[in-house]
């Protein structure tokens, strides 16, 4: 439903709130150091900010922001 490479390799984040952003931000630069080709969907509030690690990687296509959804829809992007 979403489009993506049904070989991707993929991380799922859902959140309502995020207040370990460092912590995720640094996650995720480990991630991407090992794994370059893993794409992140993030479903919730925008947690980044441009210059960041995570909005480097939507500038790039490898983190997919999809913002708030009606929680119905959830399943869907998980």
């Amino acid at each position: 439903e979403l489009g993506l490479p049904p070989d991707a390799l993929i991380l799922g984040y859902v959140a309502n709130y995020t207040p370990d952003n460092a912590q995720l931000q640094g996650a995720l630069r480990r991630v991407w150091k090992e794994l370059p080709e893993m794409r992140l969907i993030s479903v919730g509030p925008r947690w980044f900010e441009d210059d960041s690690t995570a909005g480097r990687a939507a500038k790039s296509g490898r983190l997919i922001d999809y913002g708030r959804r009606p929680f119905a829809e959830v399943p869907t992007y998980m």
